[in-house]
């Protein structure tokens, strides 16, 4: 692992998208020969099938295992890239620096069609592009100095969680630590973990989930890091000890996608399907007409969508959802395309009908 002390005071990373880029993937090649392009094609499928269905075990189930040793079969479009690359390196003076070095990727994309087909016929469920996106507060405590991680600091850190996140599929940022962070926080209340203090400081952010961790090097210098998820309705807290703090970042990650997989990837086999009645509000004219429908499409969730009636500026529609209501309320609530309208009466002819109707309205 890169040394903590060196790694703490770097220039900050960019902060990753909400929408996710499930079918491609990128890994590093040293040269492009044949044997070089098989094994990066195969690692590629992998990281992919890991991000579509939420699950690190991808390789556990036979079927899939024989499709990533037939990777190519299923890739659309690849391409080598020259990329600069973080490198940690020994500087004259003996200490241990970050520094910037070209690297040769491989990247490439897979059929979207078929790698949800192969999770099907595996049992496996998928999950969507809109992820919900998590801001981590980490502290880490290096020879008695607690130093919050974000903006500058700790960039070697912030590339650890950023990374993970990005093959589990879960969006992931770090604070700014400007001076409106540093007037609303600080490094004492996110080590002693005061939640409330910690979510009003995060509430600029706008994230749906909040990670808290306070690492710390023990006896034996192994390190603990004391974690909890804030999801928006709870909270969970677990600690982890490993040698080495690179392992409990990606660890602390792990747990935090695996619940969020469980939450939303939709398994249609195991949720079964359901028809709902959907109305959404302020149509006003054609391009909202189709981005409605094109961002219900896009849905994982969403099998097919079937205009009925069009009313003022309401439209009407018919979905049909695997995994049911509360997988499509939750898969929407992470889009912000649409916006809940509270609960209303029942209409007479969802009443005759037994329909189950949602009610939105469309934001700007």
């Amino acid at each position: 692992m890169v040394g903590v002390c060196a790694l703490l005071w770097q220039p900050p990373l960019e902060s990753a998208p909400s929408r996710v880029e499930l079918y491609e993937a990128s890994v590093p090649v040293a040269n492009q020969n044949t044997a070089q392009r098989n094994r990066a094609l195969a690692a590629t499928l992998e990281a992919v099938l890991i991000k579509v269905s939420g699950q690190r075990n991808v390789r556990a189930y036979p079927e899939l295992a024989d499709a990533i040793g037939r990777a190519s079969g299923y890739a659309q479009q690849y391409q080598y890239r020259n990329v600069q690359a973080p490198r940690t390196v020994i500087n004259s003076a003996g200490e241990e620096e970050t520094v910037m070095e070209p690297e040769l990727q491989f990247w490439v994309r897979f059929d979207p069609r078929a790698v949800d087909k192969m999770l099907k016929e595996a049992g496996l469920p998928i999950w969507g592009g809109e992820r919900p996106m998590t801001l981590v507060w980490l502290v880490a405590e290096v020879e008695g100095e607690r130093v919050l991680v974000g903006g500058d600091a700790g960039v070697d850190l912030q590339k650890i969680v950023i990374d993970t996140g990005e093959q589990r599929g879960i969006p992931v940022l770090f604070p700014l630590l400007d001076l409106m962070d540093q007037q609303n926080i600080s490094v004492g209340q996110v080590w002693g973990g005061f939640m409330e203090d910690i979510r009003r400081a995060s509430a600029r952010y706008a994230t749906e989930g909040i990670l808290v961790g306070r690492a710390f090097q023990q006896s034996g210098d192994w390190w603990t890091v004391r974690w909890s998820y804030w999801d928006g309705e709870k909270e969970n807290y677990w600690d982890q000890q490993a040698p080495e703090l690179e392992q409990l970042l990606v660890s602390g990650v792990d747990v935090v996608a695996n619940e969020l997989a469980s939450r939303y990837a939709v398994n249609a086999a195991i949720g079964g399907r359901q028809s709902l009645e959907l109305t959404v509000r302020q149509v006003d004219n054609l391009d909202e007409y189709a981005r409605v429908l094109s961002y219900l499409q896009s849905l994982t969730a969403v099998e097919s969508v079937e205009p009925e009636e069009v009313r003022g500026d309401e439209l009407n529609l018919r979905v049909q959802v695997a995994g049911g209501r509360a997988v499509l309320e939750q898969a929407i609530a992470l889009g912000h395309i649409l916006e809940k309208v509270d609960e209303e009466p029942a209409r007479i002819e969802d009443l005759t009908t037994g329909a189950t109707r949602l009610t939105y309205r469309l934001t700007p």
